[in-house]
């Protein structure tokens, strides 16, 4: 089975599992309607916390991660919670290419959905078959994300002119690399295994969730119908959000330093503009390319994703889950294509 296979096969049994909890959970019909709206869409979606989860368990198990479905479900429902939440913050009408949960429902039932999702989330653990010292460790573990992950959400809207690299670091780490450091040591507290190995395990998820949001910010400058056209569905978004919100994302930053004078002015004056239009947003992603910014973020994800190899090749011996694990890490990669899409392009012809 390759990654994709095991993605799609993992992302089954925890749509099942937590559209099921959900419905079971809630018995008032609206608010179960609202709670499930976007797990639904998200249905079939790859599941890459879960899917990360699966294959450490798989690895220091040796059993059938039916046993952690639980765990698994949990953290992505929490994944979930954050995705209708920061829509309501980010003012989008859309996610995954459907009305987002507020726009669908109203403001207000937007909070109610996105919150209720969290406290189901961690309310799941505790149907697993876990003793209950575990659950207490990934109990205080959930505490500590939540924690952390917010304090990141406050730290992005703070995100503007003059952002330092290592304050963009600190942001990555507390909006998704806390999110898969958790994941790993849930699944590692599931093994029974120490607490060396718990954060030694915890590390290749902070490595890794660190480069899927360097990845994830690159991303914002492709044009969507770009990605539709892979036919992906995991980097799927809408093109710009960041650059909209006038955000310093590390391609930002990059381009600030490495662009000439006029390009910087020019960057600087379409950062925040909300109604900026294709073409002046598109004009970013050609100077990022152009004066090597680009370059240097996909370096940067790569050097992410190597810390996260290097670890597990420390930790695992050679084995069919090993591979699988290192397939994984390796899709951190897999922004590149879509760059040398875009000068391929009529939107970077038209602007040379």
């Amino acid at each position: 089975m390759n990654v994709f296979e095991y993605m799609k096969e993992t992302s089954e049994k925890i749509d099942e599992y937590t559209l099921k909890f959900i419905s079971e959970k809630i018995k008032d019909k609206q608010i179960k309607q609202v709670t499930l709206h976007l797990p639904r869409i998200m249905a079939n979606k790859p599941k890459i916390t879960a899917t990360f989860g699966r294959i450490i368990y798989e690895l220091l198990c040796d059993k059938d991660f039916e046993e952690v479905i639980p765990i698994l479900a949990s953290i992505e429902l929490a994944h979930t919670s954050t995705y209708v939440l920061d829509d309501i913050i980010d003012n989008q009408p859309k996610r995954w290419d459907k009305k987002a949960t507020w726009k669908e429902f109203g403001l207000n039932y937007g909070i109610v959905a996105g919150n209720l999702q969290a406290f189901l989330s961690k309310n799941m653990i505790h149907y697993s078959k876990l003793d209950y010292m575990s659950i207490v460790k990934i109990s205080k573990l959930i505490d500590e994300m939540w924690t952390i992950l917010w304090i990141g959400e406050g730290k992005n809207e703070e995100m503007k002119d003059k952002t330092t690299m290592k304050e963009y670091i600190q942001r990555c780490y507390e909006i998704a690399g806390i999110m898969l450091s958790c994941a790993a040591k849930m699944v590692v507290i599931s093994c029974n295994k120490n607490n060396k190995e718990i954060e030694e395990i915890g590390k290749i998820g902070e490595f890794y969730g660190i480069g899927a949001m360097i990845r994830n910010d690159l991303m914002d400058l492709i044009p969507q119908e770009i990605i539709k056209k892979s036919k992906t569905k995991a980097l799927l978004r809408y093109g710009y959000e960041d650059v909209k919100k006038g955000l310093w994302t590390f391609p930002i930053i990059s381009a600030m330093k490495l662009a000439n004078t006029k390009e910087k002015k020019y960057i600087e004056s379409i950062l925040g503009k909300q109604k900026a239009n294709s073409k002046e947003l598109i004009r970013i992603t050609k100077i990022v390319i152009d004066c090597g910014a680009v370059e240097e973020t996909l370096n940067l994800i790569t050097k992410y994703k190597e810390k996260a190899k290097d670890i597990a090749n420390k930790l695992f011996l050679d084995s069919e889950k090993k591979t699988l694990l290192l397939d994984f890490l390796e899709q951190l990669e897999n922004s590149r294509s879509y760059f040398k899409r875009f000068k391929k392009s009529s939107y970077y012809s038209n602007l040379t």
